[in-house]
């Protein structure tokens, strides 16, 4: 699998994702659609299923870019900015029902941050261990990891800590097999452990959340960098605020 197929792949399941997340697909509409009680649950967590596949591929191919951006100040740049300009238009599509399921327009900017932020934080502990590891050696990864995971749980973006350390997983001075055996791990302790108040409610769910989260990164591992192409890179980092735009006017439209 090129790099260019698996980013079409993580941005299929995250859309699939957004759709159930956002309620613009939700179980009484399937069943308005003629599907039966079993089915339109199935499908509900079909669509949470192949959600749980995308952020996986996304950490492995930042961690992979890091190490393959000839400007890794541009590359944090860019992230940053779609960060940014992402943010108004997440809290409005993921954020804005309360917890009694009414539709509320008041939100607070920048009090769950985007993935792209975690992204970012993600990407930054990279940049600074490149510098870094010259003069202090490979294991100053650990601190910065540990500095940029804490930063993450402190601004809470989305994944939190726990993403943030499985970019730097996916990045770790070990072989392919080391990175991949990492990030595992990373995902078995943020869907088995912190998703259940670690182990204190531990459900089935959580095992099935795990298994598609380990479904990505075995895509991810298939990955053979391929030849980059300019105007694909911008389109990539567009699709995150674009799909969310676009969700969010269906939305409005559908009334869902």
């Amino acid at each position: 699998m090129t790099t260019f197929a698996l980013k079409i792949a993580a941005l299929i399941c995250m859309v699939i994702d957004h759709l159930e997340k956002s309620g613009i697909v939700h179980q009484a509409l399937l069943m308005e659609l003629g599907l039966s009680i079993k089915a339109s649950f199935a499908c509900i967590q079909g669509m949470d299923f192949i959600g749980r596949m995308a952020f996986p591929i996304y950490a492995f191919l930042i961690a992979q870019g890091c190490g393959r951006t000839r400007n890794i100040g541009r590359y944090l740049l860019r992230l940053f900015l779609f960060a940014l300009l992402s943010e108004i238009p997440y809290d409005l599509l993921l954020h804005e029902l309360n917890v009694s399921g009414v539709r509320s327009f008041y939100i607070t900017p920048f009090s769950h941050m985007n993935v792209l932020f975690t992204l970012f934080l993600g990407a930054a502990a990279i940049a600074l261990y490149q510098r870094a590891e010259p003069k202090f050696g490979r294991w100053v990864m650990m601190p910065l990891g540990l500095a940029g995971a804490a930063l993450a749980h402190i601004l809470d973006t989305d994944y939190g800590a726990l993403g943030v350390a499985l970019i730097v997983a996916g990045y770790w001075p070990a072989s392919r097999r080391g990175k991949l055996l990492g990030m595992a791990g990373v995902l078995a302790a943020l869907y088995l452990g912190y998703a259940s108040d670690w182990f204190q409610n531990l459900y089935l769910d959580h095992f099935i959340r795990l298994l598609g989260a380990l479904l990505g990164l075995g895509l991810a591992a298939l990955c053979r960098p391929d030849r980059p192409c300019p105007r694909a890179k911008w389109l990539f980092y567009a699709a995150y605020p674009a799909h969310l735009a676009v969700l969010l006017a269906v939305r409005g439209i559908v009334g869902g």
